[in-house]
């Protein structure tokens, strides 16, 4: 029981850690300022290619307000 616990608690900071430093996005554009044409595309901290390489995401700048934040791909199946 102790190790379900354990299990589910490492899986939960897993896979939030990302969003402590980056806005998590949907949509085209800055989810802070909503400007679409302001972007610039930023590489992935090493520390996030090692430890999230099967999250299907894109890495942004926004010029406008200069906050970053991570764009989801949604991935589509025919």
């Amino acid at each position: 029981m102790y190790l379900i616990f354990v299990l589910t608690g490492f899986a939960l900071v897993f896979f939030t850690l990302p969003f402590l430093f980056y806005r998590p996005a949907f949509g085209p554009g800055c989810p802070y300022c909503k400007h679409t044409h302001a972007l610039e595309r930023q590489p992935r901290p090493a520390l996030m290619k090692v430890l999230f390489f099967y999250m299907p995401t894109r890495y942004y700048k926004c010029l406008y307000c200069l906050k970053r934040f991570v764009q989801f791909r949604l991935v589509t199946v025919h």
